[in-house]
């Protein structure tokens, strides 16, 4: 291995300095030792040479002394009075030296010495590095350790020893020790990703956490698994540990190698939203993301602005970047979107519009948790003594890590820290020794000797990632900086630089593409495309409300949401006892045959004013949505750290209907712009399980002017809002808006969550009251007439109350349903003392395919005329219970672990239940199936009729019973047919009435031709096309049909019929 090959910059740069001081008319030279050299003057360091030179004529002294840091590489010429700073070297070496020269007439050594001495020192340096080179390996490769060593630290504070660990960059015993730098004794740092944004980077964190090295990334010790190491040896400079590392993982010839995008690769985010394809432009081989186009003329709309480059991750900047000292430990690598300058872009207000992108972002988030870490180590320089803010490079600092997708809160990244005032409170858990991860020690040059006996540090790490995030959303902790994902005019001007940040490089474009001018905010506009799919624009109000909390604000919103829940709980406890049912009695002031109807002339009973419900302020709404945030759970599979299921929140899902292309109007809305399908992530909602959605899904619910609080009903414009996969925070009820259908994705159902402070009877209402007065038909106080309440659909949704406060009472559904209703594919989960679903009053409708999980009472209400098919309950002490009804039908129930099975029991004394036919159904581990009032075989006794066909029971202990504890029926394995109640025989020309007590009725028989292979009669749920695709929908609107009212559409819709041949 010759010099010249090993050491190419070398030459170069004493050459330079040679000229650089013949040039000058006295040309200074101090040579002095490290690290006491001045910011003037040459030092050099070199491993076990010492060089004394003679004194010239001037007398001055020229020596060289070895350095005690052996293992840096550092060239640096300060040159000229400027002491602009450039620094050559290659990485690839073992050894270091610094060479500083400073114009002041401190000391003169003639151009002759000094170019000797310069000589020697090359031919010093040469030398050096073939002695300190190891022969027998080819580790001379620009690539550092990735694992700590356990040590002894003494806090020069305190005069206390601790356990600690220190770095080496590489294997050798002549090497430093690198100082690693544990603020988490008193305070922690942590960074983490918004996935929502940083999409490609999350997955290139997930692939490499995902990985066995990801999954052990620091064998031997018991640091946690989402703690990394920042080395401060950072810069583009080709000696600094970073560009080392960079140079391994993403070399310049990554983008010419690599094919982006990969299969995985994710819709880039820029700063004004999702780009329209994640394809590069075919011309070029430059990896720029194709330009928005106009379908016709193909002429360009919009630039991108970016380009795929390379990301690694763990990043060069962290200690566990690079590939490991025996190049075996590679970090993981991804095509990522990164922001380049247009020369063809639109200037506005004499600036070229650029763009930024999840690279930017990444590396404004390293810069500051870099500017912080160091920031904290020099304020806390009691307790790091041999810390020189000076030369950080030094130096190494803990910080902790995660990714997660906060959905589109307008931050890419943010760096938070606990609050020293408040500092480590003892309610936090820590790891210790007894809860350790297991010590794997393999590698003696990564990880110490494996025959010396494991010792564990005992410093506290601090709480989790997810307790943290938990406790910063709450107040507790400080965010330092967030980094925003959007940018406006003033965010620029604040915008640090990125000197020294090697993550700002484009590998794959040239010096010119790194220029940046000053940025103006574009939003995202629709472009003009044919054929694609447009993600949704980032929205102005998605922003967390903690983001902007202080703690009095979290203090206040406490008190707020205090009162409210204890006003709601009294409020929701009354209503749940006196429902408002169904009043069938005319309206005041009905004119019948001349008469004018004054009072009620058929009343049920008497029904005193209904209890009122709480009304929901915005100040009551606004504090319940900051404290849902607050104390929002991470999600269990939120965070991505090793040895965790990794799922993201709300992506977009394969459903065909929030893709398909949305043609539809409404003619008599008097609203041309009218939506009437509506994503709610389009409305600022994130779907991430701690961002409250509850606006958001609001604004989707009521966008256009839609039928609401004294409409009393509309078809003119109805809407379908759209829930894409992902958890939904609710912290307050959501009306539902007349004629709304809520749908979820079918094959990735989401999830609606009341959080911990909710405030309501529901978490989603379609039962929704004024507060006073008389209805819209004189007697209900509520927005629709309820024997009118049409036009509606909730499916394919999970909806969750059981984070709500016990003590509410609350229920997944407030539900008031007429006909042209339904529900399916629907999971309601309550807990002790909830419902699944409360129906006070309506008409008629069906259910189907419904899962109810716990709650004292699954289904609670009554209903004129109603269908359900296909129901599930399990863990409920009352399956249903049915307050007052006229008829029911209950096909294909299936109850599991259910105390009481079906309750037709009134719930004031005059009451009745008019009749219910269960049929196809099984119950298992159920206590009592039917539970009735004692029958009467009086007329107008308001006696319960029941009907049970094919009925399959197992560990059942009844199988109907009344109220006052009699046996009605024995519980059995398997039950045909059996009828209590009033019969009328048909063939009688009277029509005669008799009474059944429990039994057959006349010749029971099921036709064959009816029924399903386990003898029921056949059914199918209304098909959802999960299985298909876009492009299997044909539009009425491609054939030709206007859909305005007004222009005959018949042949167009016969064409579409026509056509339709294998398609939908």
């Amino acid at each position: 291995m010759s010099c010249e090959s090993s050491f190419p910059p070398l030459p170069l740069a004493f050459e330079e300095m040679t000229k650089t001081l013949a040039q000058s008319p006295q040309p200074p030279l101090v040579i002095e030792d490290y690290p006491d050299a001045p910011q003037h003057g040459l030092l050099c360091r070199i491993r076990h040479w010492k060089v004394e030179g003679r004194q010239n004529e001037q007398g001055t002294a020229v020596s060289f002394l070895p350095s005690p840091d052996l293992h840096d590489v550092r060239y640096s010429a300060t040159l000229n009075q400027g002491r602009a700073e450039t620094r050559m070297t290659s990485i690839r070496l073992v050894i270091g030296i610094r060479l500083d020269c400073f114009h002041p007439k401190i000391a003169t050594v003639s151009n002759t010495s000094i170019a000797m001495v310069l000589r020697h020192s090359a031919l010093a340096v040469c030398l050096s590095v073939l002695l300190a080179l190891d022969q027998n390996s080819s580790q001379a490769n620009a690539q550092y350790l990735q694992n700590l060593d356990r040590t002894r630290i003494t806090n020069p504070a305190t005069n206390i020893q601790y356990d600690g660990y220190r770095y080496k960059a590489v294997p050798d015993n002549r090497a430093a020790w690198r100082n690693v730098i544990d603020l988490g004794r008193t305070e922690i740092i942590y960074l983490y990703y918004n996935c929502y944004y940083m999409n490609n980077i999350c997955d290139n964190v997930d692939t490499f956490l995902s990985s066995p090295r990801g999954q052990n990334l620091h064998p031997g010790t018991t640091i946690p698994a989402d703690q990394f190491t920042y080395d401060f040896d950072t810069g583009e400079e080709s000696w600094t540990h970073q560009s080392g590392r960079r140079e391994k993982s993403c070399p310049k010839s990554w983008g010419k190698a690599r094919n982006c995008p990969e299969p995985s690769t994710k819709v880039p985010f820029r700063h004004d939203g999702p780009w329209w394809t994640k394809d590069v432009e075919a011309v070029g081989n430059t990896n720029m993301l194709k330009h928005e186009r106009d379908s016709q003329t193909k002429n360009i709309i919009k630039r991108s602005g970016m380009r795929y480059t390379c990301d690694e991750f763990p990043p060069a900047t962290w200690v566990e970047g690079g590939s490991g000292w025996a190049n075996n430990q590679p970090a993981n690598t991804r095509c990522a979107g990164h922001a380049c300058l247009d020369p063809f872009a639109v200037v506005v207000n004499g600036n070229r519009v650029s763009v930024k992108a999840e690279q930017d972002w990444q590396a404004r988030s390293h810069k500051t948790l870099r500017d912080v870490l160091l920031s904290r180590i020099e304020a806390r320089n009691n307790e790091f003594t041999w810390h020189d803010p000076r030369n950080p490079q030094r130096d190494t600092a803990f910080f902790r890590f995660a990714a997660m997708d906060m959905g589109p809160d307008g931050n890419a990244a943010v760096v938070f820290k606990t609050d020293t005032t408040t500092g480590m409170d003892s309610n936090h858990e820590f790891i210790s020794q007894a809860r350790k991860r297991g010590l794997n020690i393999t590698n003696p040059d990564e990880d110490g000797n494996p025959n010396e006996p494991t010792r564990v540090p005992h410093s506290r790490y601090g709480p989790s990632f997810e307790e943290a995030l938990r406790r910063m959303r709450a107040g507790h902790y400080r965010v330092v900086e967030y980094i925003p994902a959007e940018f406006n005019d003033s965010s620029v001007t604040a915008e640090p630089t990125f000197r020294d940040m090697t993550d700002l490089r484009m590998r794959s474009a040239g010096s010119g593409d790194l220029h940046t001018n000053n940025k103006t905010s574009r939003r995202f506009e629709k472009p003009k495309r044919q054929g694609e799919k447009v993600p949704a624009a980032i929205h102005e109000r998605a922003k967390p409300l903690l983001n902007a909390a202080s703690s009095s604000d979290l203090e206040k919103a406490r008190g707020i949401v205090t009162i409210a829940i204890a006003a709601s709980s009294k409020l929701n406890k009354a209503r749940l006892n006196s429902p408002l049912r169904n009043q069938y009695r005319l309206k005041p002031g009905t004119v019948i045959g001349g008469a004018i109807v004054n009072e009620t002339r058929r009343t049920r009973r008497d029904d005193p004013e209904p209890p009122p419900l709480l009304e929901i302020t915005d100040e009551i709404a606004w504090a319940a949505a900051l404290l849902a945030e607050a104390e929002a759970d991470m999600p269990q599979d939120g965070v991505k750290v090793p040895s965790r299921n990794i799922t993201r929140r709300a992506a977009a899902g394969s459903y065909w209907m929030e893709s398909i292309a949305r043609k539809g109007i409404v003619p008599w809305g008097d609203e041309p712009s009218y939506a009437v399908f509506r994503n709610v992530l389009d409305y600022g909602a994130t779907g991430n399980g701690v961002t409250d959605d509850t606006a958001a899904i609001k604004r989707a619910m009521n966008d256009g002017r839609r039928c609401g609080e004294k409409c009393n009903g509309s078809t003119v414009k109805n809407a379908i809002v759209y829930f894409p996969p992902g958890t939904y925070l609710i912290s307050s009820t959501v009306p539902l808006p007349f004629g709304t259908q809520v749908i979820g994705d079918a094959i990735n159902r989401p999830v609606l969550v009341a959080s911990k402070t909710f405030i309501g009877l529901g978490v989603l209402s379609t039962d929704e009251y004024t507060g006073g007065g008389t209805g819209a038909d004189g007697h209900d106080q509520q927005w629709y007439v309820n024997t009118a309440n049409f036009y509606r659909q909730i499916r394919n949704v999970i909806i969750d109350v059981r984070p709500a406060p016990p003590s509410e009472e609350a229920a997944c559904l407030h539900y008031q349903v007429a006909q042209a209703t339904s529900m399916q594919n629907v999971e309601l989960r309550a807990g002790a003392g909830q419902k699944g679903l409360f129906a006070e009053n309506g008409s008629g409708g069906g259910i189907s395919d419904v899962t109810f999980v716990g709650g004292d009472v699954c289904l609670y209400g009554g209903e004129q005329q109603f269908t359900a098919q296909r129901l599930v309950f399990s863990g409920c002490d009352v399956g249903v219970q049915v307050i007052w009804d006229w008829g029911w039908v209950w096909k294909s129930i299936t109850m599991t672990d259910v105390k009481t099975g079906f309750k037709f029991v009134p719930d004031y004394p005059d009451g009745s239940i008019g009749s219910s036919l269960i049929m196809d159904s099984s119950f298992t581990n159920v206590g009592t199936v039917v539970v009735i009032q004692p029958p009467s075989s009086k007329p107008g006794s308001g006696s319960t009729g029941l009907v049970l066909e094919n009925i399959a029971m197992s560990g059942v202990t009844t199988a109907v019973a009344d109220t006052n504890g009699r046996t009605l029926l024995a519980a059995s394995t398997r039950l045909d047919e059996w009828v209590l109640g009033p019969v009328y025989s048909s063939s009688a020309d009277d029509g005669t009435r008799s009474f059944s007590s429990g039994g057959k009725v006349g010749k029971y028989r099921r036709d064959s031709a009816l029924l399903d292979a386990q003898d029921a009669y056949y059914e199918r749920p209304k098909p959802q096309y999960e299985d298909r695709g876009v492009g299997d929908f044909l539009h009425v609107r491609d054939f030709g049909a206007m859909g305005d009212g007004i222009t005959d559409d018949t042949a167009a819709f016969q064409l579409a019929v026509d056509s339709s041949q294998g398609s939908i």
